[in-house]
């Protein structure tokens, strides 16, 4: 296994000590909903495998990194990894759930590089509605992988409530935009979003895509990375902005009632403040002058239940479970010209739940005071 692939898997597996924690926040931030907010139901899609690299049919070198890309929930399938004479190759899987909506990705590294032949990638499910998938490649004993890529250029826009909008599926008050391009010799992209409390990923192919747009609900966010990514896992050097190029602020009044809805070509670049509560301090230097360039505004290639999904706020799930075997449009619909040209600051202050925890507390004092 090459050095790369080597750092990556050690990079995700520290990923998952985080993961606990954030289940608590995620039990916290579904009783907000119950209280502030009359849901729609959120309906998951039974778990599936919706891309593949390499793609049918590819010629890869023996030392290849093979992903397999998904959504929905339930159970997770049976990976294999089959030669010609059917018989199984040992691999290892490292599953990663990511911040797009019920989103999953499953690295497949073999044991030890890969002799010349035809190989079959499986993925089984036990149980129906959920689909098999499965994927032929072939492997060229003389064929080499090109140089590592360069980083993806990288547009972060964010987007902030005064109260918390959304859904059962998708609800807070802060929205980020997250649009890359990544660069010749990739095949799959890596974005992390770092928080005050933890990261969430989004992993997903790149099959000749110059755009790639995703749509994350995440609170609190200090700076977003992206790294492209070689066949054989080996990672470019990182794309990193810690403070966003446009942002939205949208006061009680004007909330548009939806998360993602802003059209950013009506909003100018910079108004982003430099709070360091807000995570809008750089902390490293940003990559490419012209990644503050709009992005993919049609781009929509979220790894989720289907196009035209919003990124969901299920990003706390646990990523990076190894086991070893023998991986959106975002709206541009909404609101007027006047109200995004406008907007201002990007401080998110949270919910209405504070307020109603203070009458409630008010009005406890007031019983406690009378009963003495």
């Amino acid at each position: 296994m090459v050095d790369g692939v080597k750092e990556s898997e050690t990079m995700m597996r520290s990923y998952q000590v985080a993961g606990a924690a954030l289940v608590g926040l995620a039990v916290g931030g579904a009783m907000m909903v119950g209280q502030v907010a009359e849901a729609d139901a959120c309906m998951p899609p039974p778990g599936q495998i919706n891309e593949a690299y390499p793609l049918e049919g590819d010629q890869v070198a023996p030392e290849v990194t093979m992903w397999l890309f998904g959504s929905g929930v339930g159970q997770l399938p049976t990976i294999e990894l089959r030669d010609a004479d059917d018989e199984l190759v040992p691999t290892s899987v490292l599953t990663s759930h990511l911040a797009s909506r019920f989103g999953v990705a499953h690295a497949v590294d073999p044991s030890a590089p890969l002799a010349e032949g035809t190989y079959t990638l499986r993925a089984q499910f036990e149980y129906a509605p959920q689909n098999n998938f499965e994927r032929v490649i072939e492997v060229d004993a003389d064929a080499a992988w090109p140089a590592p890529p360069a980083p993806p250029a990288l547009t972060w826009y964010r987007e902030t409530y005064d109260q918390a909008v959304g859904n059962s599926c998708e609800f807070g008050d802060e929205h980020h935009r997250i649009a890359l391009a990544p660069g010749e010799g990739a095949v799959v992209y890596r974005v992390e979003v770092e928080t005050d409390v933890d990261r969430a990923f989004e992993v997903g192919p790149v099959a000749g895509r110059a755009e790639i747009e995703h749509g994350i609900t995440l609170r609190d966010v200090r700076c977003v990375r992206a790294y492209a990514i070689r066949g054989d896992g080996t990672e470019s050097e990182v794309s990193e902005r810690c403070v966003p190029q446009k942002c939205r602020h949208y006061d009680l009044d004007e909330s548009p009632g939806a998360l993602g809805t802003t059209d950013w070509s009506l909003v100018m670049e910079g108004g982003c403040p430099g709070d360091p509560d807000e995570g809008d301090v750089p902390v490293g230097s940003d990559v490419g002058e012209d990644a503050g360039d709009d992005v993919g505004e049609d781009a929509g290639d979220d790894v989720g239940p289907g196009p035209g999904d919003d990124a969901g706020e299920n990003p706390q799930q646990d990523v990076g479970e190894r086991a070893d075997t023998g991986s959106d449009d975002v709206g541009q619909s909404g609101g007027d010209a006047g109200d995004a040209v406008a907007g201002g600051g990007c401080s998110s202050t949270g919910g209405p739940s504070g307020g109603v925890l203070s009458l409630l507390l008010g009005a406890l004092a007031m019983v406690w005071r009378r009963r003495r």
